[in-house]
């Protein structure tokens, strides 16, 4: 009998042995094809998974002048998410308008209905509840803005986020001059040199932070282990508990005499002041204590509260002890400018 070899069929021998063109195939689908995309899906789900910059906070009261300025620039600069704005029982209707119509947009607006005293736990406590969806929890107030005169805000907070630094972190701090800022839209235009001194405003790695304090100065973190803030603001303690950024607040601290005349009395009452307190005992609210009092508690004329006004500005001018100049006109200034201008 003559016996027949077995013959394989094609694709059966396919499958056992792989022809070198189906494998040159499967490891190009696979290299140029499969490995990339899921490198793609993996940096988008790490990009969608990973955390904000940075959480920007403020604490107002029926700030009329600025909040919508504030607002519009801050928002640009950190995304409206990013933004929460603690409410102080406003009662201005155009102040509640602005606040609606930018709850709108995605700012976070937090009621508060405490007594100004209270002003740091309730920005504290803002602070943690946020403190896990930021890297950076960043307290400033509605009178200042945000910017870096080298370079752009959020590169800059970046960097600082990558970073191991553990201590907390200073602006730099430019104040506007009294008189210089009056007729918008040259609010930009003359400011005292920078300076970041251990007054100056401090904002913090989420992860650490416990607490701010009334003028967001120093605040506290995990590092400090309850070191007295006396020990914390003296100068020679600086590089121990701070670092120095590249970011700048602008502060528009005396806009105008109206508007300098209304908050003085606002915080006069806050903190319970009367023409008997001894403002030198004073911790919180010096300044607004002796302006109070040389006015006579809101009795003194208006000639004598414009001499006060001026005196308060002649003040802030000496304290920073250098000529005023105008910041570098980068990217952000210009925005700020032009959204300043708009509003003029």
């Amino acid at each position: 009998m003559r016996r027949h070899r077995q013959v394989t069929s094609p694709s059966k021998r396919r499958s056992k042995r792989p022809s070198v063109v189906v494998v040159a195939w499967a490891l190009a689908i696979i290299i140029f094809v499969w490995l990339p995309c899921l490198f793609v899906v993996g940096r988008r789900e790490r990009k969608v998974n990973s955390k904000p910059t940075a959480k920007l906070f403020t604490f107002h009261k029926d700030e009329a002048t600025l909040l919508e300025d504030w607002l519009q620039y801050h928002t640009a600069v950190f995304g409206a998410d990013n933004v929460i704005v603690i409410d102080h029982q406003s009662q201005a209707a155009e102040v509640l308008e602005t606040l609606a119509r930018w709850e709108r947009r995605g700012v976070t607006v937090v009621p508060f209905d405490g007594s100004f005293r209270d002003k740091a736990a309730a920005m504290s406590a803002a602070m943690r509840a946020h403190a896990r969806t930021a890297q950076l929890v960043v307290p400033i107030d509605v009178d200042e803005f945000v910017v870096n005169e080298r370079g752009d805000v959020m590169t800059a907070l970046e960097e600082i986020a990558a970073s191991t630094e553990s201590r907390k972190f200073k602006f730099k701090s430019r104040v506007a001059n009294c008189f210089a800022n009056l007729d918008r839209p040259a609010l930009v235009a003359e400011f005292s040199e920078s300076s970041a001194t251990s007054m100056a405003k401090t904002f913090f790695r989420a992860a650490d932070f416990l607490r701010t304090d009334q003028g967001n100065h120093y605040g506290v973190v995990r590092r400090d282990n309850g070191t007295h803030q006396d020990v914390q603001l003296a100068p020679r303690n600086f590089d121990r508990f701070f670092v120095r950024t590249s970011l700048t607040l602008l502060h528009f601290a005396m806009r105008d005499f109206d508007t300098w005349y209304a908050k003085l009395f606002q915080r006069a009452r806050a903190y319970g002041f009367t023409t008997n307190t001894n403002c030198e005992g004073v911790r919180k609210g010096q300044r607004y204590c002796r302006s109070f009092q040389r006015l006579e508690g809101g009795r003194a004329s208006r000639e004598v509260a414009l001499a006060e006004y001026r005196d308060v500005c002649a003040a802030i001018a000496q304290q920073q002890n250098r000529r005023a100049t105008a910041p570098p006109a980068n990217a952000e200034l210009r925005l700020l400018a032009d959204f300043l201008s708009a509003r003029a």
